[in-house]
């Protein structure tokens, strides 16, 4: 190629916001190409400790959302050190503020940032693919060379054939993230998201409310007035916002830490409960239990706010429909029943019977509200309702949902889980009677087997106390940041092209998941998960990315190789075989060493 035409390509990428994958950290790499002055012993370094030529702004986004401001003070292009800023208020007039932000993590970021692991300069692989052979290039080469590849793979085999990988390094840091995601808008590549992909996406929440994160700011916790803390360990993982737990306490918040090990954040909860490990599904379903047969849940909520009172018939176990009832259309499958005490008549439920989008579609408004007016359903009970093809019997979901509980009444959940049968109602009772009442957790709670059980048994625990969807109330994951403005930003004078993959769904059709799943749980199983993927694809409930070949991977701030979940199938099926690999990274991990081309960051 000519060198206009090389020009042309940068021009390209930088017109496009691809700045993101290769300028925007230069100046730092060039920067810690200079020498600096010498220093003699540490005593020199001492005496000039309290010395700077400038204070900048910063923050450390590598895998954290914390978003922390720091003053850093610079001396002679270094960074000397850094303090927290302090500058923050509330988001709340009821709640504290969210000083002081940031950590020991935090402040030890400068240390890694000098440190030898990382990558100062563009480089080229000169050998066979992970022999650790390099080039030194220049940024001028490394973006041109990249540019003729990326456009030469989207003229051949389209944009749909080259992804934007992204890990938590890239994700945290928002102005990064925003530079990226213009740029996939552009070009049309597709954004493999990494949320399900390294485990963190809750899918039992996702499954119950059909959105994954609840959460609500920090400043919340100091609303509720139990505050339980299950699978997760805020005053070691989540400093930046831990004091908002013990300000909550001092105001009155009864805080209960529940894990198997004594935390430091039980050594300042209120309570410790220790079960067993992977027996916290156990216990929160006595709690349950205990919460039901003691008549203490929250009628109200459950009537107008859940799917409790749902009548279910008894000859299959399935939501009664109006279909059964002899309605046609599109939306008869959509269309819920409940006993109505006011007129003891089976009656459509408010707000039901419609249908909802694939995944990635807006949603609808649809003007019909939960509102029950003078509707009263009933929770329990059970009745015969005539269909077209005769009578059947019928009962509410909370009905099955007391019989079912009852396997694990706090004496029979006591042998599972380690936990006393006393302790047990009484933190039931505490949650119960608490108005608003709490549950925060970690992302591990994700990552384990079964981990949507889970999710679903703490869902339930709040529907039954009537604490989803109020301040101080419900399932927190993380202080949630806006995220219009980033919105704002990808889109603006756009159209909405930006591809975002289903990392799990990608790499079942690029890895050969069907394989794997024969290999690992036999033919049953694969065959079972293989129907309902075709399925999905046909009916056009997901992309069919089979269509297209995958030709080239970025990974900006990512390490894929070595977490990805099928391991070494995935590096020989998928990645090993990319015509063009490009690794944006800190410092030589497994899928820099495997790329064609790494660029510092």
């Amino acid at each position: 190629m000519t060198d206009s035409s090389q020009t042309s390509r940068r021009s390209f990428l930088a017109a496009s916001g691809g700045a993101v994958l290769s300028l925007k950290y230069a100046g730092a790499s060039w920067a810690q190409e200079d020498a600096g002055p010498a220093y003699g012993t540490w005593e020199d370094l001492m005496r000039q400790k309290w010395t700077w030529d400038k204070v900048v702004h910063g923050s450390h986004g590598t895998n954290c959302q914390g978003g922390c401001a720091f003053n850093v003070f610079v001396k002679d292009g270094i960074v000397w050190r850094e303090e927290q800023q302090g500058e923050y208020g509330k988001s709340d007039p009821d709640a504290p503020d969210y000083g002081p932000r940031g950590c020991q993590k935090g402040l030890r970021h400068a240390k890694y940032m000098y440190g030898k692991q990382r990558v100062l300069f563009p480089m080229k692989r000169i050998g066979e693919r992970g022999a650790g052979q390099w080039e030194r290039i220049s940024w001028d080469q490394a973006t041109a060379e990249i540019a003729d590849r990326f456009l030469d793979t989207c003229t051949e085999h389209g944009p749909e054939s080259i992804t934007m990988g992204l890990g938590t390094q890239m994700a945290m840091k928002r102005a990064s993230l925003m530079g990226l995601g213009r740029f996939a808008t552009i070009t049309g590549s597709p954004l493999p998201e990494a949320f399900a992909g390294v485990g963190d996406l809750p899918t039992g929440v996702y499954l119950t409310v059909g959105e994954p994160l609840l959460g609500d700011t920090a400043a919340s916790i100091f609303k509720s007035k139990a505050c339980f803390i299950w699978f997760a360990n805020p005053a070691v993982t989540r400093i930046p916002d831990a004091h908002f737990f013990w300000e909550a306490r001092y105001n009155g918040t009864e805080v209960v830490a529940i894990s198997p090990e004594f935390t430091p954040t039980a050594m300042h909860a209120s309570k410790w409960v220790n079960p067993q490990p992977g027996t916290d599904a156990a216990l929160a379903l006595a709690m349950v239990q205990t919460i039901i047969a003691e008549r203490i849940f929250d009628a109200d909520y459950i009537r107008e706010q859940s799917d409790l009172p749902f009548l279910v018939r008894l000859d299959n176990r399935r939501f009664l429909r109006a279909s059964d009832l002899g309605e046609a259309g599109e939306t008869a499958e959509q269309r819920f029943y409940f006993w109505d005490e006011a007129t003891g008549a089976a009656v459509p439920a408010p707000a039901t019977g419609f249908n909802v989008p694939p995944p990635g579609q807006p949603v609808p408004e649809h003007a019909e509200r939960l509102s029950l007016g003078s509707l009263k359903p009933a929770l329990e009970g059970r009745w015969t309702v005539t269909t077209p093809k005769g009578e059947v019997k019928v009962t509410t979901v909370f009905e099955l949902l007391k019989t079912h509980v009852q396997a694990y009444a706090p004496e029979r959940a006591a042998e599972t889980t380690g936990v006393h049968p006393d302790v047990i109602r009484d933190i039931g009772r505490t949650f119960a009677s608490a108005k608003p009442a709490m549950i925060y957790a970690g992302f591990r709670i994700s990552k384990w087997l079964h981990g949507d059980l889970f999710q679903r048994a703490i869902m339930l625990l709040l529907s039954i106390t009537g604490n989803l969807g109020k301040p101080g109330g419900g399932l927190q994951f993380m202080n949630l940041a806006k995220d219009s403005d980033q919105a704002a930003f990808w889109f603006d004078g756009l159209p909405p092209t930006l591809r975002v993959a289903t990392l799990s769904r990608w790499d079942y059709v690029h890895a050969d998941g069907e394989g794997l799943n024969r290999e690992v749980y036999g033919d049953s199983v694969a065959d079972h998960i293989e129907q309902y993927f075709q399925k999905s694809v046909d009916n056009r409930w997901f992309p069919d990315y089979s269509k297209t070949p995958w030709k080239m991977g970025f990974y900006l701030g990512s390490n894929a190789a070595n977490w990805r979940a099928s391991g070494k199938r995935w590096r020989k099926e998928a990645f090993e075989n990319l015509e063009h690999i490009v690794a944006c990274a800190t410092d030589m991990g497994v899928t820099a060493m495997y790329a064609d081309y790494v660029l510092p960051i």
